[in-house]
């Protein structure tokens, strides 16, 4: 599920797009994969609501080399600052397995917040850092665990084991 929800309404008691949006997936028992600028952060209502509903943050469940995982903003309207100077993680990829997996190993990556990615004309290519997360999901049958499931539809990265970028 690719969203962007607008920002917490405290006269509503926070977003109801969250809430609709996990109610929407609530009976799913395939993988569910939420990806986007969520406009929330860790530790709001909003975050807790969607752990609660068992969706876990690829960012805190990687593997590998450390990120301080910041995606938002620049501090440039105008997309020209230096150096990306994010201040705050607001851009998610969250995972729930479906029933009889459990999620395996994730690799997570932040792109666009390389001054070699900006573009030909030094503009950085959003205000944002874009988030990609590969990961696999365990499969059980029978109380035993088959091979990991492979989900990928990136035709770059056939040799991944699961692909899916939200930017």
């Amino acid at each position: 599920v690719g969203t962007h929800p607008e920002p917490s309404w405290p006269a509503l008691g926070g977003t109801p797009q969250i809430t609709e949006l996990v109610n929407a997936v609530a009976n799913e028992t395939r993988p569910v994969i939420i990806a986007g600028d969520l406009n929330l952060e860790p530790g709001s209502p909003e975050y807790a609501q969607l752990a609660a509903a068992g969706f876990a943050d690829l960012y805190l469940e990687r593997q590998g080399r450390s990120l301080d995982g910041l995606t938002c903003c620049h501090s440039d309207p105008g997309l020209r600052n230096p150096e990306p100077d994010f201040t705050k993680r607001i851009d998610y990829v969250l995972a729930r397995p479906g029933q009889g997996m459990r999620l395996g190993p994730v690799l997570f990556e932040l792109f666009g917040d390389d001054p070699r990615e900006r573009t030909s004309s030094g503009l950085w290519p959003s205000d944002h850092a874009g988030v990609a997360a590969t990961l696999a999901l365990a499969v059980t049958a029978d109380g035993r665990e088959l091979p990991w499931a492979v989900v990928n539809d990136d035709p770059e990265r056939l040799n991944d084991t699961a692909a899916f970028v939200m930017g």
